[in-house]
This record gives C-alpha cells, structure tokens and sequence, in this order.
C-alpha cells in the first residue's frame, strides 16, 4: 500500500556546504517492497540488542553499527538555514533500509491537537488521518510527559520512551523529527512510512524503546487501539552513502 504522509506547518530549519554527490547508480535502484512484519522483528531485534548492550556498557554507536551496519549524528544541516540535521555515518544504508523512527504523541482524528499545533513545524499527518506531533518542548513536549505518567506509573515495565525528547536518546533511532525536507539541491533520500507495531511482534520488556504513546489511552487496554501501536519509520529510498545527510519527502510515488 502506498502511503502519504506530510508534515504540516513545516518551514526549513545552517551553514551552507558542499552537498555530497548524489549517486544516480544507486538512486534508480529498485527499493524493495515493505514488509511491515520484517519490520517488527527488525525493530524488535535492535530493542533486544540496546537492553543487552546497556547491561554490558556497549556504546549505542557500537550496537547500532553492529544490528545496521552504520549509525546515526545529529550535526548542523548542508541545507542553509535549516538548523540541524541527521547524517548516516560509519557506512551505508540499502535502499528500502530502516534508519530512523519519528516520535511524538498520537492523535486519532478529532482529537484535542489544535492548540499545541500552532507554531508546531514537527506534526505529521498518515494517510489515515492519524498525527503524530514530534515536538519535545513546550506544551507538546509536557503533553508527552503527561501521557507517559498515565500509562508507566511507579512499578510497572515501562511501555514507552521518554529520552528522545533529551540530548541523550537511549534508542538512536528516535531521531527522525530531526531529519530536513529534501530540496532540488539536496534531494530526498528518505520516506515516511506508517508501521503499526502489535504487543506480540514487541515483547513488553522491549516497549521501554518505543518512542511514541497513543493520546487516546493505553495501547495495551483501551478498544480504540486494538493492541497495536502507530509508529512511523524513515525507509530510504536510495543507496545513502557514509558521511550522506538524510533529507526526507512526504508522498511515496
């Protein structure tokens, strides 16, 4: 199924540089079909890997490198004036490769999103009129703060993360709110992609990577969201090189 995702209210976040060559080889080459349970069990996999290296003090770049075969940097963008952006480094990414996840607080259609949508540059709209508002600060930030404290009180697993929103994410991939619009100069590499993860395929001792919490109830309980979580992950769309910058589209042809 070919979705369409786009972000709403978005404007380009700095230090103009010399954009890597883009590789017409690898951009025309065929990216494989999703698979939404190899998906799952991807992700699944790399969670197991970070509870693991956690307890044995590897470093996320380490484990990161060793499930994906690269990792992930925030650093200043290629693209002039757009702030800060994600780069691929320590190798490369295939197309139709996972290499990020967008985090933030669900909303179903019709639910409460108007006021922390003003100004907001990082909210996402699935095709099925699900949002997904990626902003870690003000009221959108305390709202996620809020909703983690309703569904992960004192004494239970943890169902969902909270890092991303700090300088120090526990689960790298929770980055892609931070990915840039792709341009004519810088183009996409990147696409949205709607993943709705089960409570089966993402074991509860795993869900503490999770990056996002429904705003409509706990996932896990309330009918409305039949035991499954929206996620949204950023596939590629191209071979991106080491060292790439990624740049994101919004419409999958």
């Amino acid at each position: 199924m070919k979705l369409m995702l786009k972000r709403l209210g978005v404007q380009t976040k700095t230090s103009p540089r010399t954009p890597l060559p883009v590789d017409l080889h690898h951009s025309s080459a065929r990216i494989p079909e999703f698979d939404p349970n190899h998906a799952q069990h991807t992700l699944a996999d790399f969670f197991r890997a970070l509870k693991k290296g956690h307890a044995s003090d590897a470093t996320l770049q380490q484990i990161m490198k060793a499930q994906f075969g690269f990792w992930l940097e925030k650093q200043p963008s290629l693209i002039p004036d757009a702030g800060n952006g994600v780069f691929l480094r320590g190798g490369h990414a295939s197309p139709g490769a996972i290499v990020a996840m967008y985090p933030g607080t669900l909303y179903r259609p019709g639910e409460a999103i108007f006021f922390n949508s003003l100004h907001n540059r990082y909210i996402l709209k699935c095709n099925d009129g699900v949002y997904v508002d990626g902003k870690s600060n003000g009221l959108s930030g305390s709202i996620y703060r809020s909703l983690n404290s309703r569904d992960n009180y004192p004494g239970i697993t943890p169902t969902a993360d909270t890092t991303w929103m700090t300088s120090q994410p526990k689960n790298p991939l929770a980055i892609g709110q931070i990915v840039n619009n792709g341009t004519s100069q810088f183009p996409p590499n990147v696409r949205y992609q709607e993943l709705d993860i089960s409570t089966e395929a993402c074991a509860l001792e795993l869900q503490e990577f999770l990056p996002n919490i429904w705003y409509s109830g706990d996932w896990h309980d309330e009918p409305q969201n039949k035991g499954y979580l929206r996620t949204v992950v950023l596939v590629t769309t191209r071979t991106v090189e080491q060292d790439q910058e990624l740049y994101s589209t919004y419409i999958e042809g």
